[in-house]
């Protein structure tokens, strides 16, 4: 059993991002099959137990480390923590326990020492945490409607305020800068939308007729994708929850002969949501009052302002991050 993991590991630099995807969704699935009950519960530890390593530098410090270092050595450096907080982060592997009171830097380490990573926890803990804490008391008070509204979700409960949360997070920086880290992460080692779609193929080989396209963004996101490609001239729309049909007749409207929308967006697949594509769902319903469509509901739309989908171009698996290539019925 243990010849396996080591071989699954060297393996992986190999795989697609599809394959990755399958093998990680195998595998935690397998973890599943295995775990107790009780097991299932400690994980729910780890979020709070990572947020106090970033406090103190742990993973920086370790991550910088030649050498394994002993608790004393953190206390000298100000990675002062309770030994039970790095036997636990250690049994998680987060760090790597080399000896009695010795701990070292492991890839998960090396990851969380990272900046944007580390924005990351802080904001998984500081502004999401509080957001799914407050979400299933925020749904029994509403019966378990549909969340409609951006100013009337979870959100709102968690942080005492009447106001939409990129507004809220506009006057707190605290939160509002690790959150924009955070996001500058979306794309990172992910395929780009133009190594999926057949670019060249669609608009034809003359630097001219290139040129003459710009690619629309309706995904509500923050155009990170569009830049890219620098020679296509990106315009952004972000839309409310209730714009969509909106924007899609008038791009329909405004489309030469000829040509096609594409929308790169997270589009689901009508049954087997990946992981983490169901959990950035989750977090935008819970925060934001949206929720990304299934395949057959983006269908039904198109369909319903005169258009339809000619192809559906998956470059992030995990995320389920497409491009769909859309023209007039």
């Amino acid at each position: 059993m243990d010849s396996i993991f080591p071989d699954l590991g060297a393996a992986s630099s190999q795989m697609s991002d599809e394959e990755r995807a399958r093998v990680l969704e195998g595998l935690r699935a397998l973890q599943l099959s295995l775990e107790r009950p009780h097991d299932t519960l400690q994980r729910h530890l780890e979020i709070a137990d990572a947020r106090i390593g970033e406090e103190h530098n742990l993973y920086k410090l370790l991550a910088g480390s030649e050498e394994p270092l002993t608790t004393a050595a953190l206390a000298e450096k100000r990675a002062l923590h309770p030994c039970c907080i790095l036997r636990y982060l250690s049994s998680v592997k987060h760090i790597t326990e080399t000896d009695v009171d010795t701990f070292t830097a492991n890839e998960v380490t090396k990851t969380l020492a990272q900046p944007g990573y580390r924005s990351g926890v802080y904001h998984f803990f500081n502004n999401v945490g509080p957001v799914m804490q407050a979400l299933p008391d925020f749904l029994a008070e509403t019966k378990y409607a549909n969340i409609e509204s951006g100013s009337k979700t979870a959100f709102q409960k968690a942080f005492n305020t009447t106001m939409a949360a990129p507004m809220w997070l506009s006057f707190k920086p605290e939160f509002n800068n690790v959150f924009h880290d955070y996001l500058s992460l979306h794309s990172a080692g992910m395929v780009p939308w133009f190594k999926a779609f057949p670019l060249e193929q669609e608009l034809g080989n003359s630097s001219a007729e290139l040129y003459k396209a710009a690619l629309v963004d309706v995904s509500g996101d923050f155009g990170e994708n569009l830049i890219e490609h620098q020679t296509m001239p990106p315009l952004h729309i972000q839309p409310t929850a209730n714009q969509g049909r909106e924007i899609l007749e008038h791009l329909r409207d405004a489309l030469a002969e000829g040509s096609e929308i594409l929308i790169d967006d997270m589009v689901f697949p009508d049954k087997g949501v990946p992981m983490e594509a169901s959990a950035y769902d989750l977090m935008m319903m819970a925060g934001l009052g949206l929720r990304e469509r299934r395949e057959a509901e983006w269908k039904a739309l198109l369909d319903r302002v005169g258009l339809k989908v000619k192809e559906i171009y998956v470059y992030s698996p995990c995320r389920r991050d497409v491009i769909v290539q859309v023209v007039r019925k």
